[in-house]
């Protein structure tokens, strides 16, 4: 089992949905570093629903967070192609994400934003 923190995998992919905001001709502030710090205080303060925000999402956006997740966990996975959503395991919600190679992984996402990726080892 392998742990990976993708809150800020979520915020980053949230700054790229379309707004609905007139832009006012000011460059926006895309560092890393402005980004870690927006996903540090949302995380102090609890405002961000991490299961809720991939609920949301396209199945192309979860299949990149999971894509992500699994790469992180030092996985072999070229792409994700298929996301299931599963019943809760004590309490934690959990996805079945399929890469093309046809390997399946676990995916539970803790409150805190952090995943728990599990994959069956081959004998």
């Amino acid at each position: 089992m392998r742990l990976f923190l993708i809150g800020t995998t979520l915020l980053a992919l949230a700054a790229c949905s379309p707004t609905n905001e007139t832009p006012d001709n000011t460059a926006p502030d895309n560092s890393n570093a402005a980004i870690d710090n927006a996903a540090a205080a949302a995380n102090q303060s609890g405002a961000v629903n991490y299961v809720s925000e991939i609920e949301n999402m396209s199945e192309t956006g979860k299949q990149g967070v999971f894509l992500g997740a699994i790469r992180d966990a030092n996985i072999s996975c070229s792409d994700v192609t298929k996301v299931e959503r599963l019943p809760d395991e004590q309490g934690v919600p959990t996805w079945r994400a399929q890469c093309d190679q046809g390997e399946q992984h676990l995916i539970q996402v803790q409150p805190d934003g952090s995943a728990r990726v599990t994959s069956r080892t081959n004998p």
